[in-house]
């Protein structure tokens, strides 16, 4: 595993609807059997939630948990596992967060995703972020709809166990 010990720190400043805002770099990419970038949200105001759609249409992707080592306590995120794969993160409102994206295969394969921070259902920001292999570029991007949260599977076999017994209570009563 690669780690570079370096505390070069590129910042990127973007403006997206005539606000300033930014989404950073930190460091250089990590490597391990996939490779994470941190990165960090800051300028836009309070935010309470993050998505990120990947649209490049090969590998890479996101690799669970994409959402890793976010510095402010109560954030936790949930990974689409449909095609458009959605990455989404919430938690308490802050203005600036510093935090983890996992992705599969190696760093030298490039990658796009939308990356968008909102405050509730108001979009905070929008950006285009584009890896080439080597470095990063942001650019702006259209306004992207707040998706809705998508259930965690021991959720949903929680819901699936619950309505079963319920099923199960009723048939037994029935005969009864």
């Amino acid at each position: 595993m690669r780690y570079i010990a370096g505390v070069a720190v590129l910042s990127l400043v973007l403006f997206t609807s005539g606000t300033a805002s930014a989404i950073s770099v930190i460091g250089d990419p990590m490597e391990g059997d996939s490779w994470r970038q941190r990165f960090e949200e800051s300028g836009v105001g309070q935010f309470n939630y993050m998505q990120a759609r990947m649209i490049t249409t090969s590998v890479p992707d996101f690799e669970p948990p994409a959402f890793r080592y976010p510095t402010t306590a109560g954030w936790n995120s949930l990974l689409s596992s449909d095609p458009a794969n959605i990455l989404i993160a919430q938690g308490p409102a802050v203005t600036w967060l510093q935090f983890d994206f996992a992705f599969t295969g190696v760093k030298t394969t490039p990658l796009t995703f939308i990356f968008s921070a909102f405050y509730n259902d108001t979009l905070r920001e929008s950006v285009k972020a584009t890896w080439n292999g080597s470095r990063w570029a942001f650019s702006n991007a259209p306004p992207e709809q707040r998706q809705p949260p998508i259930p965690e599977p021991v959720t949903m076999a929680g819901l699936m166990l619950g309505i079963g017994g319920l099923v199960g209570y009723v048939r037994k009563r029935r005969a009864a």
